[in-house]
Formats: structure tokens, C-alpha cells, sequence
């Protein structure tokens, strides 16, 4: 099936769009990874404690 120049430029803007969200979602499961990872070396500083 040919494409029109404006399904083109459609399909483009989804990729996209699809590419940017990748991108964040991936900077947000480093950011909640790191901040789990920094909850977890504080419960093990809470139990040195008790």
C-alpha cells in the first residue's frame, strides 16, 4: 500500500513521539532505581541500629 505524504509525516510524528516516551520512562525507572537503592541502604543503616 502507498503511503501518502501525510501518513508519512504521521507515522513519523508517532515514532516519534514513541522514542521521547521511551527515553523518559527509561530516565524514570534510573531515577526510582537509584532512590530504591538508596531507601534500601537506609533500612540496612536502620537495622545496624537496633
Amino acid at each position: 500500500m502507498a503511503r501518502t505524504k501525510a501518513q508519512k509525516r504521521q507515522l513519523d510524528l508517532v515514532r516519534d513521539s514513541i522514542f521521547r516516551n521511551q527515553r523518559r520512562i527509561e530516565a524514570e525507572i534510573e531515577r526510582l532505581t537509584r532512590e530504591l537503592d538508596e531507601l534500601a541502604e537506609a533500612d540496612q543503616a536502620l537495622l545496624g541500629v537496633m
